[in-house]
């Protein structure tokens, strides 16, 4: 078992790096709920710190045959440049390869694209140090 597992509670919310970590080596239906379940906490608190608008959009895999039917991505609403990162509206964080984006306004309103979710992450970080300063 990882020891990001033991280091994480159940009611903080965890890091992109943790939880990749334990979905990589984690066994078992209960288990993955609660991953999951803290993944959808992870994605609120990452898309509230945000200093730009995002939306969550479902990404059909390249491939028919793949193994994973795709993923729910964050989308970006306006043109940013933050750094050396600039996206235009409609692209998603990670910059991923697949067919086409489905609009997702379901009631469970989370990303699970670990890609998206870290360099969220990223910009999180980015704009709380700016605000320090």
């Amino acid at each position: 078992m990882p020891e990001s597992y033991h280091a994480t509670s159940e009611t903080s919310t965890p890091t992109v790096a943790a939880l990749a970590a334990e979905m990589r080596c984690t066994r078992g239906y209960d288990r993955r709920r609660a991953i999951h379940a803290r993944l959808e906490i992870l994605s609120a608190h990452l898309r509230s710190l945000l200093p730009f608008a995002t939306k969550t959009a479902y990404a059909y895999s390249p491939r028919e045959s793949a193994r994973s039917g795709g993923g729910i991505h964050l989308v970006v609403v306006d043109p940013i440049k933050i750094g050396r990162i600039a996206r235009s509206p409609g692209e998603t964080l990670c910059k991923g390869a697949f067919w086409g984006l489905v609009a997702w306004d379901k009631p469970m309103d989370r990303a699970d694209c670990l890609k998206c979710l870290a360099v969220a992450e990223r910009f999180a970080k980015h704009a709380e140090s700016e605000a320090a300063e």
